[in-house]
């Protein structure tokens, strides 16, 4: 029965191996295909893959910043020179609430006074033009109503003339004319009656004699006055009458003019005049609140520290200060600009480093790496450093903002002090690793290497990659320790 059994097992083992023998180069394609030229790889040098330490370290440079700074920043409202009569010393220790430097104050001293006494005068002038207005409001329809009365009666006058007074001056100048000519012929022929009725008497009389005397000097005086009408006659026909009617339609169109002109200017005078007064009252509205700002400004000239800690000139920006030229400004008549931020008050503990990382070095940062740090003032000294934060939005082309932490800072060590940091993002004692040159990195299949198989062939093997660092990378899955590969794929 054992027998029968042992020669059933061997059986099935046997049949098994030619099984294995016959599918070993489909199943096990990777490892056992041999390479196209494998027979040339007899006596080819190999790299032994043996475990080992492995570091993945980045090198970065850094500047510590304080976590609790105040900008101190001179913005006046309306008094733009800032002139510095008492110093701050850059590095001084300062109290919340004490003096850091004093300004200039002679000159908006002399610009408050000014408008002090520039107010008076200019709130008199403004309540004149309110009653000058309030008058105009009201003397403005009248004397519009005065005009349009004016001009109604005189166009009325005008009119009439010209339609009925011309022509009535024009026949009066010719009765007038008419009247004499006619009275010369009335009293020459009562002369020439008298003539001949006295003629037919032989003997005349004295009396007669006077009559006669006088009719001849009446006749005298008809012909003098018939001169004289014909001479009025003439001038008015030729001048007066003439110059008459054009002087009426020359009233007539100045007339015209005068009311147009009172319709536009009246209103407009009291417009302006509204203006003029609006003006005014935005002006002195103006003048009292820049008197108001320069007051303001006036007690902002002595500026306190708003918190215990150190005198920095200058602002800074991610740790780094912008103060080219303040030191010199910073003197007894020295000048800046309005709304500049003249020194920030810096408490120098707590602090932490600001890094400007490339975008190569991201993929070694990440919070909770540690390090060390050593400041480039104090090189000897190293400091634990500890990754807080990692932005992956870059703050400038190709830079990235990161946040080292310090537990402890040195004595000696202030903020603006650049440092040199060393983090280690990765460490593995027992890591299997190969050159970089050894791997196939771009296959479109996912990266190989060529392991050493039977008969020193050549046998590609697919990997799985990790770290890379000092021309190595990891292996992670694909090699054991005892594999030997070839040095280049």
């Amino acid at each position: 029965m054992m027998h029968r059994t042992n020669h059933r097992l061997f059986a099935a083992v046997l049949t098994l191996a030619l099984l294995v023998c016959t599918a070993g180069p489909s199943l096990f394609a990777d490892d056992a295909k041999p390479d196209a030229g494998a027979n040339d790889d007899a006596g080819k040098k190999w790299l032994r893959v043996e475990p080992g330490a492995f570091n993945v370290q980045l090198t970065l440079d850094g500047v510590i910043e304080a976590e609790r700074a105040w900008p101190v920043q001179v913005k006046l409202d309306e008094w733009q020179s800032l002139v510095i009569a008492t110093p701050v010393r850059s590095g001084q220790h300062v109290k919340k609430g004490q003096t850091l430097f004093e300004l200039e104050t002679e000159d908006i001293d002399k610009a408050i006074a000014d408008a002090e006494i520039s107010a008076k005068p200019a709130r008199l002038a403004l309540q004149q033009a309110q009653l000058e207005l309030a008058q105009m409001e009201v003397d403005t329809p009248r004397k519009l109503e005065d005009a349009e009365q004016k001009y109604t009666r005189a166009v009325e006058d005008i009119d009439r003339y010209l339609k009925v007074g011309y022509g009535l001056a024009v026949k009066e100048n010719e009765e007038n004319f008419a009247s004499a000519r006619n009275a010369l012929e009335y009293t020459t022929e009562e002369l020439n009656q008298l003539q001949a009725m006295y003629k037919e008497d032989d003997l005349t009389e004295q009396t007669e004699e006077i009559i006669l005397k006088r009719q001849k000097r009446a006749v005298e005086v008809a012909k003098f006055r018939l001169e004289q009408a014909a001479s009025a006659y003439e001038v008015a026909a030729k001048h007066t009458l003439p110059r008459a009617l054009s002087d009426a339609k020359r009233n007539r169109d100045k007339w015209d003019s005068f009311i147009t002109n009172e319709r536009k200017n009246l209103p407009l005078a009291l417009q302006l005049k509204r203006e003029t007064v609006a003006k005014m009252e935005h002006d002195r509205t103006e003048a009292e609140a820049k008197l108001v700002r320069l007051k303001a400004d006036r007690k902002k000239m002595a500026i306190t520290s708003p918190a215990d800690g150190v005198v920095y000139l200058g602002a800074q920006f991610r740790g780094r200060w912008s103060n080219a030229g303040y030191a010199a400004a910073m003197q007894p008549g020295g000048t800046f600009k309005n709304g500049t931020i003249i020194c920030t008050i810096v408490q120098p503990r707590p602090a932490f480093i600001r890094v400007d990382a490339g975008e190569g070095d991201l993929y070694g940062l990440r919070p909770g790496v540690s390090g060390v740090a050593r400041c480039n003032a104090f090189p000897q000294v190293a400091i634990p450093a500890r990754v807080r934060s990692v932005d992956n939005v870059p703050i400038d082309n190709g830079k990235y903002d990161v946040v080292i932490e310090l537990p402890d800072v040195p004595e000696g060590v202030m903020p603006g002090m650049t440092f040199k940091l060393t983090l280690t993002p990765y460490r593995n004692d027992k890591a299997l690793t190969l050159p970089l040159s050894a791997v196939e990195d771009a296959a479109p299949g996912g990266p190989y290497v060529m392991v050493r198989g039977e008969g020193d062939r050549a046998v590609k093997r697919p990997v799985k990659l990790g770290w890379r660092a000092n021309g190595r990378v990891e292996v992670l899955d694909g090699l054991k320790a005892g594999d030997e590969v070839s040095p280049k794929p």
